[in-house]
């Protein structure tokens, strides 16, 4: 029970970090972009003076992504609640795992999703002789299945409790 405790505590502390971190996010990204569009923004040598849609969209998709992760992290907390109570094969645990698993393959497919929008931005850069303007057009596609293989691994554990849970209800009426 130790290290569940243990467990309990690092999951409470990497949930709310996150909560501070998803509720200051929108704000920074907000001001960055103003900032671009309005007077540019000086970063390593370079003035980044206009970003495109795609940029935007790309990181309102990856924000949403991350809020679906820190969903998943409360489910998780609860999970972790129910085990301390000693309540394993408990049908609320079985659907949390399995809900877990299938919000962590949609977030494995935003994930990719979200590398699939090709990025657009101005920066200029300047030099003795001047300064020159530069526009890009990137496409920075990952194929990362880490988190849907995760979120296929929770829907087992879900099906892998379930079945102990009905085998657990036989023995129980077989005395």
């Amino acid at each position: 029970m130790k290290k569940l405790k243990l467990l309990k505590l690092i999951t409470d502390i990497i949930y709310y970090l996150n909560i501070i971190l998803i509720t200051i996010s929108p704000i920074v990204a907000f001001a960055v972009i103003i900032t671009i569009n309005s007077e540019g923004l000086e970063y390593k040598g370079k003035e980044y003076t206009n970003i495109g849609a795609g940029l935007i969209f790309s990181y309102l998709l990856k924000y949403l992504v991350y809020l679906a992760l820190v969903y998943c992290l409360y489910l998780f907390r609860k999970i972790i609640l129910f085990f301390l109570e000693l309540k394993i094969f408990d049908n609320m645990v079985i659907n949390l795992f399995n809900k877990i698993g299938k919000y962590l393959i949609l977030i494995g497919f935003g994930f990719i999703i979200s590398s699939c929008i090709p990025i657009d931005y101005n920066y200029t850069t300047y030099h003795s002789g001047g300064f020159t303007n530069h526009y890009k057009h990137e496409y920075n596609f990952q194929l990362n299945f880490i988190w849907i293989a995760i979120g296929l691994f929770f829907q087992v554990l879900s099906e892998v409790l379930s079945s102990a849970n009905e085998l657990k209800q036989e023995n129980d009426l077989t005395i």
